[in-house]
């Protein structure tokens, strides 16, 4: 007889050690999924991050540009003023401050220096910057060792002392004669508002002796006339008050649009332009300039450009017939790309069909009418690494077209 053995008491262990833990597989598939999730994470981000750099350097880029193109304009707009009356335009003129030898420049509202090869232009432009009006005022015959300017019934329209005065022949003819600045060297007479002072001295920085016509022996002589008693401008020529002459330069360097200025006025020390280090950063990434002129060339003019290309005129008659200029800019995006971006450059006969043939490489069309370029954006380092926005604009020379 088989007996019964008696039950066994219930265990006094705790529950939670009776619970079983996480296997080690469970460990490895959570882990798996967690780093799943923080690369899926991290691809977003890295995504997110390159879309708005690409954004921003793209906005950065179109400020940069439009910037740089509205600062041009602005300048060009305001060239010419006080230089482009009639006769003027073109006209060589001579100068001479306090010891230093002659000069001379073309009056032109703007010059460009094409860059060879394709390379960026540099601009130079030129303007008066008087207080009062830049307006012709005629003047009686003018004898070489005259002191002043006699003027034939025009009255003085707030010319100031120190102010800069251009002379301008009646009739210019090149190689013959020329225009030539002075400038005031006295205050205005209110008795007499018909005589404007333009005395050697203290006051005359740019006044010099017409009777020994300093420098003449070089060629470049201040004042037209073979004698000091000759006339050198005939009557029915005229004087402009231009207050200051201004002249203003647009260069790139490195990677950005630059500007440096000189001005010719009474307290004037030098007429040299400034040290090359004092060109003055004006916006960044900007990575190509170009520029040509507008030129009419219809007979009678009709101040309506037909003909756009970069050559200088060599003739008083070409300047005087630069009505506009177009220009263009290049910025760049701020942000590098690590792979290419931007396609190579073409071939000189795609870069004329334009952006059906060129793709996204920047082009410009010089004349306007459809005829195409590729800009030089190929001469920077990784250029291709980066993307690039074009700005162009044509600006009429206001005062070219008023003869202000």
């Amino acid at each position: 007889m088989t007996m019964a053995r008696p039950p066994s008491p219930p265990s006094r262990q705790p529950q939670w050690l009776r619970q079983a833990g996480v296997s080690l597989i469970e460990l490895m598939v959570g882990l798996t999924i967690g780093l799943l999730a923080v690369l899926v994470i991290t691809q977003v981000v890295r995504l997110y991050e390159s879309q708005k750099r690409n954004t921003t350097g793209g906005a950065d880029a179109q400020i940069n540009g439009a910037v740089a193109l509205h600062s041009l304009q602005r300048d060009l707009q305001m060239s010419g003023w006080g230089l482009t009356n009639t006769n003027s335009a073109g006209c060589r003129m001579r100068y001479k401050l306090l010891a230093e030898p002659t000069a001379e420049l073309v009056l032109a509202s703007v010059v460009i220096e094409d860059g060879a090869s394709g390379a960026p232009d540099i601009l130079t432009l030129m303007r008066g910057n008087g207080k009062g009006f830049a307006v012709p005022l005629k003047i009686k015959g003018h004898f070489r060792n005259a002191a002043a300017f006699d003027l034939d019934g025009a009255t003085n329209v707030d010319i100031q002392l120190g102010d800069l005065l251009l002379a301008v022949p009646k009739t210019y003819t090149e190689g013959s004669n020329w225009c030539a600045l002075f400038n005031v060297s006295a205050a205005p007479d209110p008795a007499n508002l018909l005589v404007v002072p333009h005395a050697t001295g203290s006051t005359g920085a740019w006044n010099h002796d017409g009777a020994t016509n300093p420098d003449a022996g070089s060629g470049l002589a201040i004042y037209p006339g073979a004698t000091a008693g000759a006339v050198a401008f005939e009557a029915g020529s005229y004087i402009v008050d231009l207050g200051q002459l201004v002249m203003t330069r647009y260069r790139l360097a490195g990677k950005g649009l630059q500007t440096m200025q000189r001005r010719f006025g009474a307290a004037s020390t030098t007429t040299q332009w400034p040290s090359d280090t004092s060109w003055t950063d004006l916006q960044p990434q900007i990575v190509d300039l170009q520029a040509v002129y507008g030129k009419d060339t219809t007979t009678p003019p009709d101040n309506v450009a037909d003909v756009w290309d970069a050559t200088a005129p060599t003739t008083a008659q070409g300047w005087a017939r630069i009505v506009a200029l177009r220009v263009v800019v290049v910025a760049r995006s701020t942000h590098y790309e690590k792979e290419v971006v931007t396609v190579a450059r073409p071939s000189t006969a795609n870069c004329a069909l334009g952006p059906t043939a060129t793709g996204n490489y920047p082009v410009w069309s010089p004349a306007g009418d459809g005829t195409w370029a590729c800009l030089g954006v190929d001469r920077l380092t990784d250029w291709q690494h980066f993307h690039y926005k074009t700005f162009e604009t044509v600006v009429p020379l206001r005062n070219m077209l008023w003869q202000s």
